[in-house]
């Protein structure tokens, strides 16, 4: 079994959390929650949810009428042409980014990793396929940029 390390989005939400818990003032870049308190009619929407039985799991792809909205969405917002059979609905962008590259990626694959990036990258790819080869691009510092004239930045 291959070893995958600890979260550290994880490691650093325990650090806020105890700072917090020890009323230190702290803004949080780790783990990307709001930091409003879910709206009253959403909380209301959920309670409504559960009472009316919907406390079963759902089709893996997610809820049909969700995806028929989101299709909805993108062709009314944006112009974007699809139909609720080929959404997925994840319950996150880490999950989102692991199906993405279970289903795309090989043993063998080479995988450029640009950084900086999201710390999770690199064990979503760890995890999604072994015997991958991941090469390292680091963007350069202030702006990032990718500079096609050099190789390997």
């Amino acid at each position: 079994m291959r070893q995958i390390n600890p979260s550290i989005t994880l490691a650093f939400n325990c650090k806020v959390r105890e700072h917090v818990k020890l009323r230190k003032e702290i803004i949080s870049l780790g783990l990307g929650e709001a930091e409003i308190t879910t709206p009253p009619h959403i909380v209301e929407a959920g309670i409504k949810a559960l009472r009316d039985g919907m406390t079963k799991y759902s089709t893996p792809q997610g809820l049909p009428a969700l995806r028929e909205r989101i299709a909805h969405r993108l062709k009314s917002s944006h112009g974007i042409a699809t139909r609720a059979e080929q959404i997925i609905v994840t319950p996150g962008a880490k999950n989102a980014l692991f199906l993405a590259c279970a289903a795309l990626i090989e043993p063998g694959d080479e995988v450029v990793l640009l950084r900086p990036c999201y710390v999770s990258n690199l064990p979503i790819l760890q995890i999604a396929s072994s015997g991958i080869q991941v090469r390292d691009v680091n963007l350069p510092p202030p702006h990032f940029n990718l500079n096609h004239d050099k190789p390997g930045i």
